[in-house]
């Protein structure tokens, strides 16, 4: 069994992509490669990046938190 790391995931395409969908913006999450223009996506940065795990740091932690806090309640397919 994999060892869970803090602050690392593995595979959050699936995740990122309902968020996105959720949020009522297009699930672009790694589709685009380097031809993103959306300079304000909160993902942008670990979208670009070429590896399958990403970290964040505190400050973004606690922005993804109050993410999933706002879409409670809300269906995520």
């Amino acid at each position: 069994m994999e060892k869970s790391i803090p602050g690392y995931f593995k595979d959050i395409t699936g995740l990122v992509r309902s968020i996105q969908r959720a949020e009522g913006n297009p699930d672009c999450f790694r589709r685009n490669g380097e031809n993103c223009d959306r300079l304000d996506c909160f993902w942008r940065k670990c979208c670009l990046k070429k590896t399958d795990t990403f970290s964040i740091n505190k400050h973004q932690k606690s922005k993804l938190s109050k993410k999933l806090d706002d879409l409670r309640g809300t269906v995520i397919a």
